[in-house]
């Protein structure tokens, strides 16, 4: 019983302790909120409160600088809004549209070609490259391996003409060493047997080159030892020669012996003649087989270097042949997207210096001034003409400066007079000042905004809510501020994809009253992105 209850308690304390380590190490997860990348629209508006003010006049300016082609309107004319009042002149503006619109083009054309890649003719263009090179590439080695043929042969060939040589040098060897032999022999006889035989400085002479050729000729191993043995046995010869000419000798030598001896000395010299020209083949054999070998090997080494240049040209022409049908690459996608963006930028700035040079009246009311003529020059600070309003009311209110930048002349405005409530009227902005306002160490810009329609009860001092909407788009990717973040100075979202959360760098654009922000690039819809 007591082992039983030792064995259950054991159990549960294994179970215990194996419950609390799959419980603390369990793997927890990190708690985050996600929201859709998805289309709708998105409107920016900017809220502020302003104040009712009696109408003033409104000073009019162009937004560029240039020559004044033509004036609409003099003073005391009714304009309306949108009348066209005065023109600068435009040829040059025109110009920089068209260009702008053939760089967008050039951009657009671009893209497609990227996206499109490249067109049949194109590859085969490539492909015939790759085939060409193919087939230098199997020329040059071909010839590689009849010029290492060649060597080889060329090799075997010198090998077997230096044996040649060798073999005659051998047969020049033997045939000289007889005659070597056999000169000796003459000379010993002469020595011992003929005239020589007295102990004299002749003899002894004759003798001592005897023994040293003697020492020579028994111990040459080749034909330069021989020569030499040879040209001792000449010396001895010479001087047996030249000692039957001696008064004391000469009654006892005969024609005979004379003959005998020139013969002898002649047979000699024919023998040593053989082995220089023995030698001297051999040694022209030396010289023709290292020419023959080095220009042999130096054709190997021009083919394995043609081999080598044709294997890179065919491996350059494969690679242009897979980049050329490989799909394009993301970035470049992206970079030539970004260009047609930049032209299409460029061509939008260019359209609007045009629109600029049109000066129209941003309200309803009477010419009151006219300040330029036709054919001036007018400048950014310069007035071109002042308007005075037909309503009774301008609304004045100052713009935060990170706010103004996003106003435009024309902007429709929402106004609520505070002091009833419930009812909204219509505006635009019709003037922004370009001096800036400090109010309390923070910079304000003051915009006017015109009072479209006449409302009994507005009074002068009146305060109101003003709703400026400043931009607004339709059918775009959005997603909340929220998952807006800036890091490294570059702008990103968190994607979140199959519980991985990855940095994605975007592109933004209009933020709207929502707290909704325009994607340009960087996210595709349906992707899930964090919020803060």
């Amino acid at each position: 019983m007591k082992l039983k209850t030792f064995i259950i308690i054991f159990v549960l304390l294994l179970l215990v302790v194996w419950g609390s380590y799959k419980y603390f190490s369990r793997k927890k997860e990190v708690p985050y909120n996600w929201a859709l990348v998805e289309r709708g629209d998105i409107v920016q508006k900017i809220s502020d409160s302003g104040q009712v003010v009696p109408s003033k006049q409104i000073d009019l300016q162009f937004e560029i600088q240039g020559k004044i082609k033509d004036i609409k309107v003099k003073k005391g004319d009714e304009v309306k809004t949108g009348d066209v009042l005065a023109v600068l002149e435009t040829e040059e503006l025109r110009n920089q549209v068209l260009e702008a619109e053939a760089a967008r083009d050039v951009a657009k054309a671009k893209l497609n070609k990227i996206l499109a890649g490249s067109s049949p003719e194109e590859i085969a263009v490539y492909e015939t490259a790759v085939e060409n090179a193919k087939i230098a590439l199997a020329n040059a080695e071909i010839s590689l391996k009849n010029y290492e043929q060649k060597l080889t042969d060329a090799e075997i060939e010198a090998e077997n003409d230096l044996n040649q040589a060798y073999e005659d040098a051998d047969d020049v060897f033997n045939s000289t060493y007889t005659t070597a032999d056999q000169a000796l022999l003459k000379t010993f006889e002469y020595v011992r047997e003929k005239y020589f035989y007295f102990t004299d400085s002749v003899s002894s002479n004759v003798k001592g080159k005897g023994q040293i050729a003697k020492a020579v000729f028994l111990t040459a191993e080749n034909l330069s030892q021989l020569k030499s043995a040879l040209e001792k046995i000449r010396e001895a010869l010479s001087v047996i020669r030249e000692a039957m000419e001696e008064p004391a000798y000469q009654a006892a030598v005969s024609a005979t012996d004379e003959t005998s001896i020139d013969t002898e000395r002649a047979t000699v010299d024919g023998a040593i003649t053989d082995i220089i020209t023995a030698e001297q083949a051999i040694a022209s054999q030396k010289i023709d087989n290292q020419v023959a070998l080095t220009t042999a090997q130096s054709n190997v080494d021009t083919a394995q270097n043609t081999v080598w240049t044709a294997q890179g040209d065919l491996q350059s022409a494969e690679d242009k042949l897979a980049q050329i049908k490989a799909l394009p690459r993301q970035v470049d996608v992206d970079l030539y997207q970004a260009q047609l963006k930049q032209a299409e930028a460029s061509l939008t700035a260019a359209y609007q210096k045009v629109s600029k040079a049109f000066l129209t009246a941003p309200l309803n009311g009477l010419v009151s001034e006219i300040s330029k003529e036709e054919g001036e020059m007018v400048r950014l600070t310069e007035l071109m003409l002042s308007l005075i309003p037909k309503t009774p009311f301008q609304i004045k209110v100052d713009i935060y400066e990170e706010d103004i930048v996003k106003i435009r002349l024309g902007n429709p405005v929402d106004i609520i007079p505070a002091a009833f409530p419930d009812k909204a009227l219509k505006g635009k902005v019709i003037s922004i000042d370009p001096a800036e306002k400090l109010i309390g160490g923070v910079v304000y810009y003051e915009v006017t905004i015109d009072l479209e329609e006449k409302e009994q009860g507005i009074k002068s001092g009146m305060t109101v809510d003003i709703i400026i909407t400043t931009g607004s788009k339709e059918n775009i990717l959005i997603i909340p501020e929220e998952a807006v973040q800036t890091k490294d100075g570059q702008t990103i979202a968190q994607v979140l994809k199959e519980k991985i959360i990855k940095d994605r760098e975007i592109e933004i654009g209009l933020r709207g009253s929502d707290d909704k922000v325009e994607v340009i690039s960087g996210l595709e819809q349906g992707e899930k992105v964090i919020t803060r």
